[in-house]
């Protein structure tokens, strides 16, 4: 659900990169090695009522909130957007933008549902972390271990749908290969700021 987005429009439109992928096609991996080198970009850290993962920090890789705690903010109007995904809730706050955005440029870690929620809304820099197939995807799912079989199916599933909806992307990275996959990212965002 978008909410407020004349406010982001004026404020933010031009200092946004948002990015999604199905789960497990390395979007964290590669953000995270783009922050690293770039220190004029920072991360906007979104809200979640999933259980936290192991090596995760709350207030780092997300807040954590009960679904009481999301829904009360949902009608706070406080999400720019936000969507249940797997059986949570998963939001982007305007006051975590504001936090952020002040001095730097913003990356979002936006699922399918929202980024394409805001694709209709505003202009930013949207990029799709894609894969090369599903067996690969599923790979790397097992490889994690954070998913039970169920769980496993369950993302296995919403990742055919979301690769199918690639195509309303403009920028997109397979990751086939990290390195090259995070080059090709480096050099969308480089390109979209020099022009």
């Amino acid at each position: 659900m978008i909410t407020n987005t004349p406010l982001l429009k004026k404020k933010y439109r031009h200092n946004l990169v948002i990015v999604t992928a199905p789960s497990g096609a390395g979007k964290s991996t590669i953000i995270s090695s783009f922050l690293k080198k770039h220190p004029d970009f920072c991360f906007s850290v979104s809200h979640t009522t999933r259980q936290l993962r192991p090596k995760e920090k709350d207030g780092k890789d997300y807040y954590f909130l009960s679904e009481s705690e999301f829904k009360k903010k949902v009608k706070q109007n406080e999400f720019i957007e936000w969507a249940k995904v797997y059986n949570h809730y998963y939001g982007t706050s305007f006051k975590e933008i504001d936090r952020v955005g002040q001095k730097k440029k913003i990356i979002l870690d936006v699922d399918v549902q929202g980024s394409l929620q805001l694709q209709n809304q505003f202009e930013a820099l949207y990029i799709f972390i894609s894969v090369p197939d599903i067996a690969t995807l599923k790979k790397r799912l097992i490889k994690r271990g954070t998913e039970d079989k169920s769980s496993l199916n369950a993302r296995l599933e919403m990742a055919s749908k979301e690769l199918s909806l690639k195509n309303h992307w403009k920028n997109i990275v397979v990751n086939d290969d990290i390195n090259k996959a995070y080059s090709e990212f480096e050099n969308i965002i480089k390109n979209f700021f020099s022009n």
